[in-house]
């Protein structure tokens, strides 16, 4: 489940780099900061030189009841400024594959 954890992880990342922050506004929220969610999205919409990459890998997932949740940061760089935020990622089995189906953001 690593793999899967890593992949929904880099997933994840590929979204906000590609500004699809629609999709991942869909995303459930999952507690964390609501400040820090809001943030995440609003950069990932409208911030000039928009990037994103990992500052921690996604980590070994833990059990939740409804598949697993995995953890990593974040690393934002955009126009005039930059960001660490740790994203808690919450999986779910959807016809035999795992999918993001939440997650929290907060600052490590």
């Amino acid at each position: 489940v690593l793999a899967d954890a890593r992949r929904l992880g880099r997933e994840f990342v590929t979204l906000l780099n590609q500004r699809r922050w629609r999709e991942v506004a869909q995303l459930t929220a999952r507690g964390g900061d609501a400040m820090v969610r809001a943030e995440l999205l609003k950069r990932a919409e409208s911030a000039t030189d928009f990037a994103a990459g990992f500052d921690r890998v996604p980590a070994a997932p833990e059990e939740w009841t409804s598949g697993f949740i995995t953890e990593f940061h974040v690393d934002l760089e955009w126009r005039g400024g930059g960001a660490v935020m740790r994203i808690r990622l919450y999986a779910s089995s959807v016809d035999g594959t795992w999918r993001a189906v939440g997650f929290a953001a907060d600052l490590p």
